[in-house]
C-alpha cells in the first residue's frame, strides 16, 4: 500500500527511528512543505483520543446487549490503543479491569507507558487524570522470544477460534492476546464465570505471509482441542 500511494521509504534500525523521522522531517520543512510526524503506533494523546472514542463505542454496545462485563482484554504494543480505552474506562466504567498483553516489553515498562499516555490523554481532553491505575494490569508472560515472532500457544489460540467461530486474528497482536486470555482464565486470574470483552485490533492481513513461511503447518505437532 506504500508503494501504491508513492511513498518514500527509508529503513532504519528501531533504536534510529526517532532520530530519521526527524531528519527527514526537516528535509520536509528545507524543501518547503510542512511535515507531520507520526511516531510508532501513533502513540500519542492525540492517536490515542481515537481510542477513547472506541471506548465510548464499546461502553454503549454493553449497556444496549446488558453485558455486565467485567474485563477487557487486548494487545499491545506502543501503548496507545490501551491509553486510550483506559482513558474512556477510568470515566465510564472504573469497575472493569483492562488487561494488555504486552508483545514486546516488559510489563514495567509496558504500564509506565501506557500510564504516562493515558494521563496525557486524559489532560488533552481537558480532563483531570484522576485515578485509573487500579483499573489497568499489564501481562508480558505471553511475548514469547520477541516481537513478531509467533509463539505456539498464539498459533494455537488462532486455529481454535478460526476453526470454532470463524473469527481470524494474527500472529503477532491479537494471537498473543487471545492466548493471553486463554492463559489468564487457566489461572483463574480471569474467573470462569466473569463475562470478558475480547478486543480485536486487526493484523488479519499479516497472516498471509505467515501461511507463505509456514507456521500454521503442525505448529508443535498437535492441533488445537476444539
Amino acid at each position: 500500500l506504500d508503494e501504491l500511494l508513492g511513498a518514500q521509504i527509508n529503513f532504519v534500525d528501531d533504536e534510529e527511528s526517532a532520530d530519521a523521522m526527524e531528519d527527514s522531517a526537516e528535509e520536509v520543512r528545507e524543501e518547503g512543505s510542512i511535515p507531520y510526524i507520526i511516531p510508532i503506533g501513533g502513540s500519542i494523546p492525540l492517536g490515542s483520543i481515537g481510542y477513547v472514542l472506541a471506548g465510548f463505542e464499546m461502553w454503549e454496545q454493553l449497556v444496549n446487549e446488558n453485558v455486565d462485563a467485567q474485563h477487557v482484554v487486548m494487545a499491545s504494543g506502543s501503548g496507545g490503543t490501551a491509553a486510550g480505552l483506559l482513558a474512556a474506562i477510568s470515566r465510564l466504567c472504573p469497575q472493569v479491569t483492562l488487561h494488555a498483553v504486552s508483545v514486546s516489553r516488559d510489563a514495567g515498562t509496558m504500564r509506565d507507558i501506557i500510564c504516562e499516555l493515558t494521563g496525557d490523554t486524559l489532560q488533552l481532553l481537558g480532563c483531570s487524570p484522576g485515578s485509573f491505575e487500579q483499573s489497568l494490569r499489564v501481562h508480558d508472560q505471553f511475548i514469547g522470544d520477541g516481537y513478531a515472532i509467533p509463539t505456539p500457544e498464539g498459533i494455537r489460540a488462532g486455529q481454535l477460534l478460526a476453526r470454532s467461530e470463524g473469527t481470524l486474528v494474527d500472529t503477532t497482536y491479537t494471537g498473543k492476546a487471545l492466548a493471553g486470555l486463554m492463559g489468564l482464565i487457566e489461572t483463574d486470574e480471569i474467573p470462569s464465570d466473569e463475562a470478558v470483552l475480547f478486543l480485536h485490533t486487526g493484523g488479519v492481513s499479516a497472516l498471509f505471509a505467515e501461511a507463505q513461511r509456514g507456521t500454521f503447518n503442525s505448529p508443535c505437532g498437535e492441533q488445537p482441542d476444539l
